[in-house]
């Protein structure tokens, strides 16, 4: 057998010509080198040799035994796998090939460095056509890597930027099998990745599909406790609201409920207050606490804190009362005038337009609480709060 000659092949792929090509592969040249097979189906792929493609594969030039692999990138399989094609005549001619390869593989399930050819694919955006080849070709569609992720996860990790087809794609992979409710080892769905990149069409597609709307992660994050905090997306919560209500009673790991959660977060503004709506309309309490640190804290203890507008919309919507008491009998009022304004005049403003909004809705500035004070009491704890003092001794 003759021995391999580098400058003799180099010669035959910068000519271009793909007749020399396959007259050369046909001819005895000595075993190829590993990173010459890798440049020589580079270069099929590259100039659309299809013929010596076909021929490549079907002389086994490319090794079928994926335990015999290293690592997939800078490979033939990477080429086969993503092959830069973009007219469709180009894949009439290349799927046919991509196929018998496929049939040839003595595993199609073995695992490079954690990846089987289909999850290296999703992970590297090959084509919906190459995606389609390996599910027809009958690769595991229960695959999960070392963190849990399954071809679902995968794909939706890259919905930032949606890649061509997607929902064709995720459509593809439900279809074929994958489990739309397994977990990773955080205890997430497709689903949640889906939600943390906001992609809407292919967020319905999963819970149309049958995603579990109510799964919680392991730092007790619901999916409603990530729109609508964490993403603060009022469409976002709408769609999850179609499908599915949040329970307000459930704790995260730091020990914080849904409501309080996305009022911690609040700053108004037309978004902020439609997701504070949708919240309140589906069943959240303003009286209900949960610990921030280490202290209950209440809903309306946050509303107390933030700017007027909050206030001003739950009053008008009436989901206030206005002379509820807590357990430490302390109105909605009290809380406004024990804010500390910090030397701070817009803060001191802000508070005095709480206490004038609330003493027109009917707040009571008698009432007194289990520490017989009033509301005026804590006004005049501020030195900018005159003003509010003045209301209150006015009332």
């Amino acid at each position: 057998m003759s021995e391999f000659d580098k400058d003799a092949f180099i010669k035959v792929l910068f000519n271009r010509n793909e007749d020399t090509l396959i007259d050369y592969l046909k001819t005895p040249h000595g075993k190829l080198p590993e990173s010459e097979v890798n440049r020589l189906f580079q270069t099929m792929l590259q100039n659309r040799f299809w013929e010596a493609l076909a021929y490549g594969v079907d002389s086994n030039l490319v090794e079928t035994d994926l335990f015999e692999y290293e690592s997939i990138s800078r490979t033939p399989l990477e080429y086969l796998l993503k092959p830069y094609l973009s007219k469709e005549e180009d894949w009439e001619i290349y799927l046919p090939i991509f196929n018998r390869f496929l049939a040839n593989v003595d595993d199609i399930n073995e695992e490079i460095e954690g990846h089987n050819l289909l999850s290296y694919a999703i992970d590297n955006k090959s084509s919906i056509h190459i995606l389609k080849a390996l599910v027809d070709a009958g690769i595991r569609m229960d695959y999960q890597d070392r963190y849990g992720l399954t071809y679902l996860h995968q794909f939706c990790k890259q919905l930032r930027m949606p890649p061509p087809h997607t929902e064709e794609i995720v459509q593809l992979l439900l279809d074929a099998g994958v489990d739309i409710n397994a977990q990773t080892i955080t205890q997430e769905t497709a689903l949640f990745t889906a939600i943390e990149t906001g992609n809407l069409p292919t967020i319905k597609i999963l819970l149309e599909a049958g995603a579990d709307v109510n799964q919680v992660n392991a730092n007790g994050y619901s999916l409603f406790y990530i729109a609508a905090a964490h993403r603060q997306d009022v469409n976002l919560l709408k769609l999850l609201l179609d499908y599915g209500l949040p329970d307000f009673s459930q704790l995260n790991k730091e020990k914080e409920n849904l409501l309080n959660g996305f009022l911690r977060y609040l700053q108004g503004g037309e978004s902020g207050l439609a997701i504070l709506r949708l919240l309140m309309d589906n069943g959240a309490v303003l009286t209900d606490t949960s610990e921030y640190y280490h202290r209950p804290k209440a809903g309306i203890d946050w509303v107390a804190e933030k700017p007027s507008e909050v206030l001003a919309f739950l009053l008008e919507h009436h989901y206030i009362d206005v002379n509820g008491q807590d357990d430490e009998g302390n109105t909605i009022l009290m809380k406004v005038c024990a804010q500390d304004s910090n030397h701070e005049e817009t803060k001191a403003k802000q508070t005095y337009r709480k206490v004038k909004m609330l003493l027109k809705h009917g707040a009571d500035p008698t009432i007194e609480n289990t520490q017989d004070k009033k509301a005026l009491d804590y006004a005049m704890e501020d030195q900018l709060q005159t003003k509010v003092v003045e209301l209150l001794v006015g009332k």
